[in-house]
């Protein structure tokens, strides 16, 4: 993330094994696609964002573009005016794993399971519930100065 902030990408496991991604495209797509799944409006940060957030050159990242264009990875959707003035492209992620031709991700779907044939999803694991604790009816806590032996403090009692 720009600015120094810190945060994460996650790479799944069909984005490296079936999209046969690598290096700064991979990083790339799996940026867009964070954005794209569950419905997101997809991903329109400047390039020089991009290249902030992952680390590389903005010359990386055009290039990266480019690659993932040429596979019909990465789909151009329109624009995004930011509050500055400017104007940035919005690119979605493209599912090559759905039929022919491939679809934009659907609002909601997640296009990763597709590729997880073959595996058997984990089975659910029960709920573990807070035991019921009740507080106390009343707790007076005494100033660390005004604790004394007799009161069954010392300074070892912590």
């Amino acid at each position: 993330m720009a600015g120094g902030e810190e945060g994460f990408i996650v790479i799944r496991r069909f984005m490296i094994k079936q999209l046969k991604l690598q290096g700064v495209p991979l990083l790339l797509y799996a940026r867009i696609y964070g954005f794209t799944v569950g419905g997101g409006a997809g991903c329109y940060e400047s390039q020089r964002s991009m290249a902030e957030s992952l680390g590389v050159s903005e010359r990386a990242i055009g290039k990266a573009l480019r690659i993932l264009r040429e596979k019909g990875l990465v789909v151009e959707v329109g624009s995004h005016r930011l509050r500055n003035g400017r104007s940035t492209k919005v690119f979605r992620a493209v599912n090559p794993l759905k039929g022919a031709g491939g679809t934009i991700c659907p609002t909601g779907t997640d296009f990763a399971e597709q590729s997880s044939e073959g595996q058997r999803p984990l089975p659910e694991r029960p709920r573990r519930r807070p035991p019921n604790r009740v507080p106390p009816e009343s707790i007076e806590m005494k100033n660390p100065r005004e604790r004394k032996a007799e009161d069954g403090f010392d300074r070892y009692s912590f």
